[in-house]
């Protein structure tokens, strides 16, 4: 027969010390002078695989410059995005992508680009730069292949065939600047190759073809975070819900992460959608860290959340239930309330106390301050 026993009251016996704040997760960018940031992926310990450098989607890779170092026989792998969006906004419902590659040091450059699964509709080559271009009809990750028969030094260019003006769109502006170029070659002052969307020396026809078929484009945007201000107290870490803290133009699906803490370590649950920030040991202040918002393909500009630190004391602690009642085989969890200074009624983290059941024969209890009744 179950038995159910009233268990005693349980006294929490001080404060935990923290542990070191440790590393947050590895974001990079992928561009020289890209702002918001792209998550690179990690080699698993003790292989030598190279994993693609993600060069994000439309909004992200136009009008940037990644640089790279390729090995003989050794290559350079990238992916990038098209949506589907952007596929169903030109007047062919396909999107022609260029990729340019150029020597860094004139000392040689990778061969062709190539994409697995996909043909260049043209090419271009001359001695310092390789140009493919591709027309993309679905939307999806593609992966970009650089191979070299030497080491060599390179730049690599993305661009949407016809984006003359990188704004992420293809309308009449670019279908203008185009057509007051016609008739320029390479031997001209005048001759800009960004123009030459064929690479072949002559901006013409062939080039207003090119940009009719990318006409109507318009490049998926990333979600916009917005900044927000919490608080919390010296030595109390804090959960911040994220959801909602970002829009995105398109409604996709929004995702977090987090970085760049000031005064303190923060940690993204990707599963709850929160971050858990935590001050610096001793730390009373303004501290801060910054959230970044994605949409699968593109990384927004980080927006800033502020974290107010108040430095009052604890006065006093409390549980919020001091005699539960138990079944044998029953667990629950402790929740305990801190009277400060300027706050009343404040739920403490488990990190900040240290549970110590005072008849653990008959009530144990854990780190977390979950009891279970035996």
């Amino acid at each position: 027969m179950a038995t159910c026993r009233q268990l005693l009251t349980l006294t929490p016996l001080g404060l935990y010390s923290p542990p070191q704040p440790t590393s947050g997760p590895n974001i990079q960018g992928a561009f020289d002078t890209l702002p918001p940031p792209i998550l690179l992926p990690i080699d698993p310990p003790g292989t030598n695989n190279k994993v693609p450098t993600d060069l994000g989607g439309a909004y992200t890779f136009t009008a940037k410059t990644a640089s790279g170092n390729n090995e003989a026989g050794s290559p350079n792998q990238y992916t990038f995005s098209i949506t589907n969006s952007e596929v169903n906004s030109t007047d062919s419902d396909t999107v022609l992508v260029g990729v340019s590659v150029a020597s860094k040091d004139n000392q040689g450059l990778p061969e062709l680009p190539e994409i697995d699964k996909l043909t260049p509709i043209l090419t271009s080559t001359n001695t310092n730069s390789n140009y493919s271009l591709f027309s993309i009809k679905h939307s999806g990750l593609n992966l970009l292949n650089l191979n070299s028969a030497s080491r060599v030094a390179y730049t690599l260019k993305l661009n949407v065939a016809g984006d003359i003006n990188s704004d992420g769109r293809v309308d009449t502006s670019d279908r203008q600047l185009l057509e007051n170029a016609l008739g320029r070659t390479a031997t001209d002052p005048d001759y800009t190759i960004d123009l030459d969307l064929n690479r072949d020396g002559i901006i013409n026809s062939v080039d207003q073809t090119i940009l009719n078929n990318n006409f109507g484009f318009i490049a998926n945007k990333p979600p916009v975070a917005l900044p927000f201000s919490t608080s919390t107290h010296a030595e109390l870490e804090t959960i911040i819900p994220l959801i909602n803290k970002a829009t995105d133009p398109e409604n996709d699906p929004i995702s977090y992460n987090t970085l760049n803490p000031i005064n303190g370590t923060v940690k993204f649950d990707p599963i709850t959608k929160t971050a858990t920030f935590k001050p610096t040991p001793g730390f009373s202040g303004i501290a801060s860290f910054e959230l970044a918002a994605s949409d699968g393909y593109n990384w927004g500009v980080p927006a800033k959340v502020t974290v107010n630190v108040s430095g009052a004391p604890l006065i006093s602690l409390d549980f919020a239930n001091r005699n539960p009642q138990l079944y044998t085989g029953e667990s629950t969890e402790l929740t305990v309330l801190g009277d400060l200074a300027d706050q009343k009624g404040v739920v403490l983290p488990d990190s900040y106390l240290t549970y110590t059941s005072l008849n653990p024969e008959i009530a144990p209890i854990d780190t977390f301050g979950k009891i279970t009744g035996l």
